[in-house]
């Protein structure tokens, strides 16, 4: 088994596992705004931190920006303030995160053809048709 691979994959699942319990814990009488700021300081912090203990060279490291970097900033607020209304709205956490990353894997999958040209399997297309089976059972 290479690590390398798998280990990515390993701090995906474990850092959504921690993240949708935090945000599902957060008090429903904090603002969510603010909520989100501070967690984005935290994460900013964070990867600033990280960023200087890899040896950073600023000005190279800026000029290779490019506004994707903005955009993603944009994204990620999306998504956080998603799954905090989500589930401030009533749903579960053992389906609404589910349904949320069934239907973006499966809108992900067309991006994938359209954008990328990627080529889908036969046990990939059954797949698909689990994965829209699950959400027609679980919200059907």
């Amino acid at each position: 088994m290479d690590l390398r691979l798998y280990l990515p994959l390993l701090v995906i699942v474990f850092a959504n596992v921690i993240y949708h319990n935090l945000v599902k814990i957060t008090p429903p009488e904090a603002n969510a705004y603010l909520s989100m700021g501070i967690a984005y300081g935290m994460a900013m912090l964070t990867t600033f931190l990280l960023y200087f203990a890899n040896g950073p060279k600023f000005a190279e490291d800026f000029s290779n920006l490019n506004p994707v970097s903005y955009l993603l900033g944009i994204a990620i607020v999306g998504i956080e303030l998603g799954y905090l209304f989500l589930y401030r709205s009533g749903w579960k956490i053992s389906s609404g995160s589910l349904i949320a990353n069934i239907s973006v894997a499966l809108l992900l999958i067309i991006a994938g053809i359209i954008f990328y040209h990627e080529h889908i399997s036969l046990k990939e297309l059954l797949g698909i048709a689990l994965c829209l089976g699950g959400l027609f059972i679980i919200k059907g």
